[in-house]
């Protein structure tokens, strides 16, 4: 069960980054709604990868530029990055 749950967590990535244009803070920021849609996206993988102990999704999801761009917009702050291979942030 934990595989299956890591190869959804791993196409949900490739799918909200690979399939989409690009958005970046100019569109985020006269889009709201959409930051936030794309915010619960994000935690939500993250979520499923810190379940499984997925170090490498939740390394993915952190490090996905959309993410970082709606999280900032929408909270006016960075998001909080893993700083080693053995560090996992709390939610």
């Amino acid at each position: 069960m934990k595989i299956h749950l890591k190869y959804i967590a791993l196409g949900l990535v490739i799918a909200l980054s690979g399939c989409t244009e690009s958005k970046d803070k100019a569109y985020y920021q006269t889009h709201v709604d959409e930051a936030i849609t794309k915010i619960a996206n994000c935690e939500s993988i993250k979520k499923t990868a810190m379940e499984n102990k997925d170090t490498q999704i939740l390394r993915e999801i952190q490090n996905d530029e959309e993410c970082k761009i709606a999280f900032m917009v929408r909270f006016n702050q960075p998001i909080q990055v893993m700083n080693s291979d053995n560090d996992v942030p709390m939610p």
